[in-house]
């Protein structure tokens, strides 16, 4: 579905909202996170219009980090839901095809980042307010002492009507919150929200957030990825994009890779929508890494 362009943008990030902590346990020393292991989960390939998907913890485990991606890159499905699930064992990826469909066949496969109960772990979440803005974004921020292991964030409702634009720690060094943002598609008249997840745990030595930029062209797909260094898997994953097209990027992998044992790296792709974007625009990944 052709759109009208929109002109050159760079989306500035506003914290909204207090937060609130789920399931907090007695911080303890800073080391190393035991039990560290992917767990992944897949939908079937068809061409359904959404899919959703879980992958669960192996059980006495919580889920510390996640991702996603699409089967295929293209501008006519984005993933629009990335989070921990309610129940902190697992984790969930919803995806829709755009506002006039999709004709071709596409799945969802979902990646839970999965350890041993760390010290400290508590899952904090915020809503940016419901309405109809051109872009919105809302920050999640772990209780005092507590760092960002993971990440999550979603557009709602994601049918064809809003992306997602970000999933960012705010440091890279001892990240302490969440920054989700996203973007209404072009003309839409109705109500949406972000919000935005963090998954917070004690400090772990040797924790760091790497991040990667991309060149700003008007090539599409694009990917680009972030590597953890030696010996410090992900942890959990970001993104943002940002020029040219605002609400018409989608999003189609932002996972943690290798998806099992465990990951070493970030890629993320993203695609112009089917009508393609007059301007450059960019990626920017980002890998939480630690021991």
């Amino acid at each position: 579905m052709l759109r009208t362009k929109l002109r050159l943008s760079i989306l500035a990030f506003t914290s909204l909202l207090a937060t609130f902590g789920l399931n907090t346990v007695t911080a303890g020393p800073a080391v190393a996170i035991p039990g560290l292991g992917n767990v992944t989960a897949a939908t079937v390939v068809d061409s359904s219009t959404f899919k959703a998907v879980v992958a669960t913890c192996p059980v006495g485990q919580r889920v510390i980090g996640g991702g996603a991606r699409l089967t295929l890159a293209t501008g006519e499905v984005s993933i629009t839901y990335l989070a921990p699930t309610a129940a902190t064992t697992g984790y969930e990826a919803r995806a829709y095809e755009d506002l006039d469909g999709f004709a071709g066949v596409w799945g969802l496969v979902v990646t839970a980042i999965c350890a041993n109960t760390p010290p400290g772990y508590a899952i904090v979440t915020a809503a940016s307010p419901i309405g109809s803005p051109v872009t919105a974004s809302v920050t999640a921020t772990c209780p005092a002492g507590l760092q960002v292991l993971g990440t999550g964030g979603a557009v709602l409702p994601g049918r064809g009507v809003s992306v997602l634009t970000a999933i960012m720690p705010n440091a890279q060094v001892a990240p302490t919150a969440v920054t989700t943002a996203g973007a209404e598609i072009p003309g839409f008249p109705g109500t949406w929200n972000v919000q935005s997840w963090a998954i917070c745990a004690a400090p772990v030595a040797g924790h760091t957030v790497v991040i990667t930029t991309s060149v700003a062209n008007s090539v599409s797909p694009k990917t680009q990825t972030s590597t953890c260094p030696p010996g410090r898997p992900v942890h959990g994953i970001g993104f943002q994009t940002a020029g040219s097209g605002v609400g018409e990027i989608f999003v189609n992998a932002a996972f943690p890779n290798p998806a099992v044992p465990v990951g070493t790296s970030v890629p993320v792709t993203a695609s112009e929508d089917q009508g393609g974007v007059v301007g450059f625009w960019a990626i920017r990944t980002f890998a939480i890494c630690a021991p």
